[in-house]
This record gives C-alpha cells, sequence and structure tokens, in this order.
C-alpha cells in the first residue's frame, strides 16, 4: 500500500513540476524495471563479493595500522613507537 500510494505522489508531483519531462520519464520506467529484475541477482552477486573485499581489506589495514600504534616505545625516544619512528624515518 506504502508503495502504490508513493508511486502515485512522486508522479503527481513530477507532474506538477514538469509535465513534459513526466511524459518523456514515464514511458521508460518499465524498460528500467525489466532491465533491473534481469540483472538483479549478477548485480547482487557483485556487490557482496566486493563488500567482502573491502571486509577483508579493512581487517587487514586496522590490523596493521594498529600493530603500528601499539608496539613497544623506541629505547631511544621515550614515548614514540616504531610505528611513528618508522615514519618519521621516511620523511
Amino acid at each position: 500500500m506504502r508503495l502504490v500510494l508513493t508511486t502515485i505522489f512522486t508522479i503527481v508531483t513530477m507532474s506538477v513540476l514538469s509535465p513534459m519531462l513526466t511524459l518523456t520519464v514515464l514511458p521508460l520506467v518499465p524498460v528500467f524495471l525489466v532491465v533491473r529484475q534481469r540483472f538483479r541477482k549478477k548485480l547482487s552477486e557483485g556487490s557482496d563479493s566486493v563488500q567482502q573485499d573491502l571486509i577483508a581489506w579493512n581487517a587487514f589495514l586496522e590490523e596493521h595500522i594498529r600493530v603500528g600504534r601499539t608496539d613497544a616505545a623506541c629505547p631511544d625516544s621515550p614515548g614514540m613507537s616504531w610505528g611513528v619512528l618508522s615514519v618519521l624515518r621516511l620523511s
């Protein structure tokens, strides 16, 4: 019910704002819906794959950043971790 009302209100609003644009866009909506339905599975699988890759990269980076921050302090410079010291050496 909510989807139907939202669709009706959207079409009415579009018609008020630009009737010519509404008449141009409305015939394309069924084409969009058919294409979306046809490729839904492929898009979903691709999206899931990318999200899993991002999760893996995030875990990798978080672990390595955490290691750089939690290393023991450098004996030569109290209060500076090895991660900070190595960054300073690269500069």
